[in-house]
């Protein structure tokens, strides 16, 4: 029932509804480009036919220029930010490779304890994902400083990568500053953007933790909902499409506007009730 629902009703009926084309601002977002883990996004070559294709069809941008993109009428196609979240090895021996192969620009949401390898931190993420050790092994702060090198950008992803609604806020303000600071030092930049942990909101995070990580000093932040980013959104609830292991025409699909409708279903519907239309195979 849920594939027919991913892969024929929904898509179907999003078709349906779809604005136009050209107009749309789409964000998505990876974790893992791995040939053989089992906790993969996508493979090698999956990833590097999805880059093709964003490369031939679509505007190719960064995520601290969509909201601006959203704003542009002249645009004749749609425009597309890739993100990846936590920061897993394979993301600078694998997928950096490809995207500078393609020139394409990527925004990385950093999980700070995983790259500080705190064990407890990498335990957790191996949980989450139920994958080895090594499918978690995270980036070295060298490779982060070659990535930044080439033109590429880095976010906050909290330290320990938790649900934030299970946390207190005080807790939550203590993560989130924690990791913030890391990053910064590490990097030796401002961590302007930030991904919210799994970020369905109501489920994941609310408004008080988007007001929140504005009075940290970010500037914008990724939520996880299927649908383009709309003209006038507020920078902290920015929308991503998760890519899970999805063939090109998925990922088209994605772009054009076929699965908008559950998007909209994700952002809005009571969290009782989204649970049964937005499982896990859709979402983290």
């Amino acid at each position: 029932m849920k594939q027919f629902l991913k892969h024929r009703v929904i898509p179907t009926l999003g078709a349906w509804t779809a604005g136009p084309v050209q107009r749309r601002v789409v964000v998505l977002t990876y974790h893992s480009v791995h040939g053989s883990s089992s906790a993969a996004s996508v493979r090698p070559e999956q990833f590097e036919a999805h880059l093709a294709w964003l490369r031939a069809h679509t505007d190719v941008i960064s995520f601290a220029d969509v909201l601006a993109a959203t704003e542009d009428a002249s645009r004749t196609c749609p425009a597309v930010a890739v993100t990846f979240d936590d920061g897993y090895a394979d993301n600078y021996e694998i997928a950096f490779p490809i995207l500078e192969r393609y020139k394409v620009p990527a925004t990385f949401f950093l999980t700070a304890g995983l790259i500080a390898r705190d064990e407890a931190v990498i335990a957790h993420c191996q949980a989450l994902r139920r994958t080895d050790r090594a499918s978690v092994e995270p980036m070295r702060v060298d490779q982060l400083r070659e990535m930044q090198a080439a033109g590429h950008q880095f976010g906050a992803h909290t330290w320990a990568h938790v649900n934030l609604t299970r946390m207190s806020l005080d807790a939550a303000a203590d993560d989130l500053e924690r990791s913030k600071k890391w990053l910064e030092d590490a990097l030796g930049q401002s961590m302007s953007s930030f991904a919210y942990p799994f970020g369905k909101v109501g489920r994941h995070y609310t408004q008080a933790h988007a007001d929140l990580v504005q009075r940290l000093g970010h500037s914008s932040a990724a939520s996880v909902a299927f649908r383009a980013v709309p003209l006038g959104r507020s920078p902290f609830h920015i929308p991503r499409f998760l890519v899970t292991n999805d063939t090109v025409e998925e990922l088209q699909a994605k772009v054009m506007g076929h699965y908008d409708v559950l998007g909209v279903w994700q952002e809005r519907a009571p969290t009782w009730l989204s649970r049964r239309i937005s499982p896990r195979d859709f979402s983290v």
